[in-house]
């Protein structure tokens, strides 16, 4: 009964490791709890996309993870069904040539064959570990995750459809960088030229040349700045 139940509880926990692990998620964790560098930060910013590029490689890495860890849970279920079935023959053997007879050997027998019992059910878990979880991993990995020899193909083609999709929001971006230092740059010639043209009208020996050519500037710069 302890073995069924023990394998009833395995069964219904594997289940839902797997949906959890093969079904879309309804929500994801909140950026602010990840360890990455694109917390609170605009998607359309430059190259924020590669918050999504990351995620698709967190995902192939979490298959080959999961994979591992069942493979070495089927490792673990094998070299106990071999160590018991081992050690069944080996105690069967020692009852057999000892000095025990009659009900108190049988009882002994008996008693050590159980654990072929729990050979059966070993194996079942092993069998079925490698049937609903690894296999369907790798099959999910492979239709998800098609790889060629340097990278994994949807990824690269959704960081290529990324890159083509910003490309014309970069230019406007660098434009209107362009634009807004232009204007700050005028503004600071204008800036000078007021505080130059101020300077020269206090001083009661500069020349009208000097007024007159600290007044162009100023001019100048205003024209430029009212363009932009």
């Amino acid at each position: 009964l302890l073995i069924c139940a023990h394998s009833r509880i395995f069964d219904i926990g594997l289940q839902s490791v797997i949906m959890a692990c093969i079904n879309l998620q309804s929500q994801t964790t909140p950026e602010k709890h990840l360890p990455n560098p694109w917390h609170n930060r605009g998607f359309c910013e430059p190259d924020q996309y590669q918050a999504a590029i990351q995620r698709c490689h967190s995902g192939y890495e979490s298959c080959d993870l999961l994979i591992k860890i069942f493979e070495e849970r089927v490792a673990i279920e094998r070299d106990y069904i071999s160590a018991i079935h081992d050690w069944s023959q080996s105690c069967q053997k020692q009852i057999q040539d000892s000095k025990e007879f009659g009900t108190n050997k049988m009882a002994w027998l008996a008693t050590i064959r159980t654990g072929e019992q729990a050979v059966r059910t070993h194996t079942d878990m092993a069998e079925r570990i490698q049937h609903d979880a690894i296999d369907q991993m790798i099959a999910f990995k492979k239709h998800n995750y098609a790889k060629s020899i340097v990278h994994v193909k949807k990824i690269k083609e959704f960081e290529k459809e990324f890159e083509n999709l910003q490309k014309p929001w970069l230019k406007l971006l660098s434009k209107v960088k362009d634009a807004k230092e232009s204007y700050h740059e005028k503004h600071r010639k204008l800036d000078r030229a007021e505080k130059a043209k101020k300077i020269i009208e206090s001083n009661t020996g500069a020349a009208e040349e000097e007024k007159k050519e600290a007044q162009l500037s100023v001019d100048v710069y205003t024209r430029e700045s009212a363009a932009i």
